[in-house]
């Protein structure tokens, strides 16, 4: 009789499985309805648990199946009592006769072997598909291996809706400059474009601080509208904005301490709208305020942080208080 636990990874198979056949026939109605990727959300995180559901019950498994193809049943004889007739042990083998044991041998061996064969050509894509992926959006990722996720912006670069080159080694300094430096939950500002393409969200993800406003799109899916439109519209207003005093403004408005100034937010657009992020006019006031506390803090490449000291706390936007 088979143990409770050997039927374990079978379970396991079994549930990815249904898992993964029930997004075929169900999904989650979100803001991506009626739009060609209506099933998306729904595929990816499901789909995330059906892989570890399958990856951990496979994996026992194919260790099963190499097990018993390795296991050596040599037949031989049970000494038994006299009168009683020797039953054959299915377990070791014995008292089998050996043509039936080797059938058995060689049919685990070939059920072990096509589950190689089988994981092998599935992770023939990771090892030839991932070079590709990389050379297809950035050419200029440093070669090699690597578990850093942030490597790649040390010489990488994104071209703008206009052919224009965004750096992002200045980005990353920035980036381990304020882990090491920056201390508490204090507001950064940099440039509300969404994180695909543009690398939109760039800072506030890689270091945990808090930012006016992440990617809109996510935003939209868990808050209110509204106030997710006003913040879009107030946060590329900041780095527009020619007025030093509306600028700063703006900044107490949202509690802002540091405010990110890259080729994110100076050269950012689209092929429909080639207008930069941020005009230059607006990004020369920025300097204009190091005699109302706005002060460059720190600089590498194209990259400027500044940080706004000893400014006076002002009531938050209305629309702002969904996110207190």
């Amino acid at each position: 009789m088979r143990q409770p636990s050997a039927m374990l990874p079978w379970a396991l198979c079994a549930l990815g499985a249904v898992v993964i056949a029930a997004t075929e026939v169900v999904y989650v109605a979100d803001d991506l309805q009626h739009s060609p990727w209506e099933r998306m959300n729904t595929v990816f995180k499901f789909y995330l648990q059906a892989w570890t559901l399958l990856a951990i019950g496979s994996a026992v498994l194919l260790a099963e199946l190499l097990r018993r193809a390795r296991l050596h049943w040599p037949p031989g004889s049970v000494t038994t009592a006299p009168g009683v007739v020797a039953q054959p042990d299915v377990a070791t083998g014995r008292g089998m006769s050996s043509a039936i044991v080797s059938s058995g041998r060689r049919i685990w061996a070939i059920s072990a072997l096509s589950g190689v064969l089988l994981l092998s050509t599935g992770l023939t894509y990771t090892v030839f598909g991932t070079p590709v992926r990389l050379d297809q959006d950035m050419p200029s990722s440093p070669a090699g291996l690597s578990l850093d996720g942030y490597a790649w912006m040390r010489g990488g670069e994104i071209r703008n809706g206009t052919n224009d080159v965004m750096h992002f080694s200045g980005d990353l300094a920035a980036i381990e400059w304020l882990n090491a430096n920056v201390h508490g939950n204090p507001v950064i500002l940099e440039g509300s474009i969404g994180p695909y393409r543009g690398n939109g969200g760039r800072i506030s993800s890689a270091t945990g601080l808090p930012t006016v406003l992440g990617w809109d799109r996510h935003q939209r899916q868990q808050r209110y509208g509204p106030g997710i439109d006003a913040r879009m519209r107030d946060v590329r207003q900041i780095y527009n904005e020619t007025d030093p005093e509306r600028k700063l403004e703006m900044l107490r408005r949202y509690r802002v301490t540091y405010v990110v100034v890259g080729d994110v937010e100076r050269l950012w657009n689209t092929p429909d709208n080639p207008e930069y992020y941020a005009s230059a006019e607006g990004l020369t006031t920025f300097d204009a305020l190091t005699s109302r506390g706005l002060f460059p803090v720190f600089e590498s490449g194209t990259t400027r942080i500044y940080v706004l000291q000893d400014f006076p706390r002002v009531p938050p936007a209305a629309d702002a208080l969904h996110y207190q």
